[in-house]
C-alpha cells in the first residue's frame, strides 16, 4: 500500500530540532538521527500495523508508536486510510502525551 506522508507541522519542527541538538552533540550523529528516522519511516510505511498501539489508546483508527532505532524517540502516528499522519517524534524524557492536543484538525 503506497501511504502519504503527512506530519502535524509541530512534530516536523520538533524532528528539525532534535536532529540539530544531535548534530552540535557530535559531528555526523544529526544525520545518523535522521537516517534511523527515515528508516523507522519505512518500516512504518511498509508495514504500518506492525508497531504496538500507543499504550491507553483504544479506538480507531489506532494510534501507534514506533520507536527510532539507537534514538530515544518514538514515532507517534495513525494510518488514516491511504494517510500516514505524523502527529510526534516524542523523546522518551519528555511527559507522556504532551502531544496530544495535535490530534485535533
Amino acid at each position: 500500500m503506497d501511504l502519504i506522508r503527512r506530519e502535524r507541522r509541530e512534530a516536523a519542527a520538533e524532528l528539525l530540532a532534535q536532529a540539530r541538538y544531535y548534530e552540535g552533540q557530535r559531528a555526523g550523529l544529526g544525520t545518523a538521527f535522521m537516517d534511523a528516522v527515515d528508516a523507522a519511516i519505512a518500516a512504518i510505511e511498509a508495514f504500518p500495523d506492525a508497531a504496538g498501539p500507543y499504550p491507553g489508546w483504544d479506538r480507531e483508527p489506532m494510534l501507534r508508536l514506533r520507536h527510532v532505532e539507537g534514538f530515544p524517540v518514538g514515532i507517534v502516528y495513525l494510518v488514516d486510510g491511504r494517510d500516514l499522519v505524523v502527529f510526534a517524534y516524542a523523546h522518551h524524557r519528555r511527559a507522556p502525551g504532551y502531544w496530544l492536543g495535535r490530534l485535533d484538525p
